[in-house]
């Protein structure tokens, strides 16, 4: 064993992260789970979200057999939510093809939608304590600083020299230890803002302390302006305050889940709800909010309308639903959706709406 491996193992023995839910009674499925989850997404945000989601999904077939729109349901406010569709699909492949059992080769794993190098090098150490090597955020910036990699990690260079040094590094033995000790250190010690060099275990050999640069590793990913969309949601309510949603069947955000109907142009309000038997009574124009995306920034104008209905919408049909507050319909609702939900709820917009 290096003395690079040594010295990671026995910082974690002291210091490494013991107690997170997914560390105790350690499966295949519980290291997938959490590695997709942490996708992304900090470690204190995902804590109650994984917790949730093991309670109601115990076991690989628990989760192959809930329906879309729970397992969507239980993702809701977590985002990326291709992440929730492809957990969904791997799990009644694991099912169907490997009998509900988690493969344990790489090759296997890399196979099953949603499952990179990097999340089955993550179960096959994590779960298996096999040899996998991972690249994981927290990773990238401990190998990145210790051997000081110049470029952006997104690039196709950067990206297999780092793999190199992380193939390289990971030990045969103690593998289980080792992974979560490096993600640790990189999570911890090794930080994006304000690293705490002198307690990292490897900082005397890292390329990028010794040379007063450590805040230039990693590479920052060439700039790109983020662009701006814009749109309205139609709240729509019936005289009993119920609100219509409608389910998202086109690719891309939110594809699966539950949205207010929406258009570009104010203009289109009336054609919108007239092609679903609804006449207008009252609308109100609500103050516009934002909610940014990873590549660009939404900016939607929610609009509360009163209707009539002049044709009775089925309820609870596969693509549209009349929901109110204290239902018990479960729905997977992307973050401004559930805000403007819960306002409903709470009855802060809906009293008194008037006249546009």
């Amino acid at each position: 064993m290096t003395k690079f491996q040594k010295s990671i193992l026995n910082w974690y023995h002291k210091n490494g992260r013991k107690n997170l839910p997914w560390q105790q009674n350690i499966s295949a499925y519980s290291v997938w789970i959490s590695e997709i989850m942490l996708q992304q997404t900090q470690v204190v945000t995902v804590i109650p979200y994984y917790e949730r989601f093991m309670s109601s999904f115990p076991t690989v077939r628990d989760l192959a057999e809930a329906t879309q729109d729970v397992v969507m349901e239980h993702w809701a406010g977590l985002g990326y939510y291709s992440r929730a569709r492809n957990l969904h699909q791997t799990a009644k492949i694991i099912i169907s093809e490997f009998q509900g059992i988690f493969p344990n080769e790489i090759d296997d794993l890399v196979k099953l939608p949603g499952i990179g190098r990097t999340t089955a090098g993550a179960i096959k150490s994590l779960a298996f304590n096999q040899r996998g090597p991972i690249l994981d955020g927290n990773v990238k910036r401990v190998l990145s600083r210790y051997h000081k990699i110049e470029g952006w990690s997104g690039s196709s260079k950067t990206n297999q020299t780092l793999w190199f040094y992380a193939d390289k590094h990971t030990p045969n033995t103690n593998v289980r230890e080792y992974t979560q000790a490096i993600m640790d250190i990189g999570a911890t010690v090794c930080k994006k803002n304000n690293p705490c060099c002198t307690s990292c275990p490897i900082h005397e050999k890292c390329k990028a302390f010794m040379e007063n640069e450590v805040l230039c590793y990693p590479a920052k990913k060439p700039h790109r302006k983020i662009q701006e969309k814009s749109c309205y949601f139609l709240i729509i309510k019936d005289k009993n305050s119920n609100i219509f949603l409608e389910k998202n069947r086109h690719k891309g955000i939110w594809q699966d889940l539950w949205l207010f109907p929406k258009c570009t142009e104010f203009e289109d309000m009336k054609q919108i709800c007239a092609s679903r038997g609804l006449k207008i009574k009252t609308f109100e124009i609500l103050k516009r909010q934002t909610h940014t995306f990873s590549h660009f920034k939404l900016l939607y104008t929610p609009i509360i309308i009163e209707v009539s209905v002049k044709e009775q919408i089925e309820n609870n049909s596969q693509d549209s639903v009349w929901y109110t507050s204290n239902n018990k319909l479960k729905l997977g609702v992307p973050a401004p959706v559930k805000l403007l939900l819960n306002t409903a709820g709470n009855m802060l917009y809906f009293n008194e709406v008037q006249n546009g």
